[in-house]
């Protein structure tokens, strides 16, 4: 069973979480602030990575 990391950018938030192909649907999802309140893609992927507690995305 293999899941990759995913995110979904929706009209009303972003959503980030693990993706199983085989269900077809994200798993372990988390949800942050609405599209409008984000500043950059690196932002986001700051959180991903520090709520994972990875150290460094280069």
């Amino acid at each position: 069973m293999k899941k990759i990391a995913a995110i979904d950018v929706g009209g009303t938030a972003v959503k980030y979480g693990l993706w199983d192909p085989d269900q077809q649907k994200l798993l372990q999802t988390f949800k942050t602030a609405t599209p409008g309140d984000l500043t950059t893609f690196y932002d986001l992927m700051n959180q991903i990575v520090s709520r994972h507690e990875i150290r460094e995305l280069r």
